[in-house]
């Protein structure tokens, strides 16, 4: 089982989503890679952000604003300025890391077409990365998988919804452990890669474990943070060497 970090690194003088907090996670040996959210501005440029608002600016949405509005302003802090950054300024930066970057794409309704054509051009430019792309929504699932070249497209279960299971992909996202029982039933074959998501305490990491045990081969762990991932880290690790030395 590996671990990926939502939004990186974080800290008192570094904000998340942000070139340094992303470099400081993929120099953490107990991280295997960063998951991040894009958004799409309204110029159509890709940008790496957790909502629809900009960091430390609730009255400007992303969807509303052109990239030069939203560069002209810090979204670090004011030790470390940091300016908002796009999808080719990210892949650019961290192309030749080894480590897994897992890219999500929420709903952006009348726009998912022009979104998905938008992001595919961009990945496609970058085969040798270790990529992951993720979405709730089915239509934007279905169309990556017709433009994805060489990135991972897999789907994330938002509930108990038997549609996506029937697709041939690359991965399954679960949105929140509680889904983790119903995956094990309806899901046999131990070769797919699952992920787990919203993992933010010790208890919730160790069930996650014990209900998916026979998928931690091909398994990531997304915790929510730095402060989370310290606290599971050892008890996940005990749990699963005792996993490991019951079947041997």
């Amino acid at each position: 089982m590996d671990y990926i970090i939502k939004d990186g690194i974080g800290s008192k003088n570094t904000a998340v989503n942000t070139e340094k907090a992303i470099s400081l996670a993929l120099s953490s040996s107990e991280l295997s890679g960063v998951s991040l959210n894009l958004n799409m501005t309204k110029d159509h440029y890709i940008v790496i952000t957790a909502g629809n608002t900009l960091p430390g600016f609730p009255n400007i949405g992303i969807q509303n604003a052109t990239l030069e509005e939203l560069k002209v302003h810090n979204i670090g802090t004011r030790v470390s300025p940091q300016q908002i950054l796009t999808l080719g300024e990210f892949l650019e930066y961290f192309h030749q890391d080894a480590k897994t970057f897992i890219l999500t794409m929420e709903d952006h309704k009348e726009h998912n077409k022009l979104f998905v054509e938008t992001v595919s051009r961009i990945v496609n430019q970058y085969p040798n990365m270790n990529l992951y792309i993720k979405s709730p929504v089915a239509e934007i699932v279905l169309y990556l998988r017709e433009l994805i070249q060489f990135a991972k497209v897999g789907a994330i279960l938002l509930n108990e919804n038997p549609y996506f299971l029937k697709q041939s992909l690359d991965f399954y996202s679960l949105a929140k452990p509680t889904l983790c029982p119903y995956w094990s039933k309806q899901k046999s074959e131990e070769g797919v890669l699952l992920m787990v998501e919203n993992i933010c305490d010790e208890q919730v990491a160790v069930n996650t474990i014990r209900e998916v045990q026979s998928f931690l081969k091909k398994m990531y762990m997304i915790v929510n943070d730095a402060n989370t991932l310290s606290t599971i880290y050892p008890v996940c690790q005990k749990e699963i060497e005792g996993i490991e030395q019951k079947g041997e």
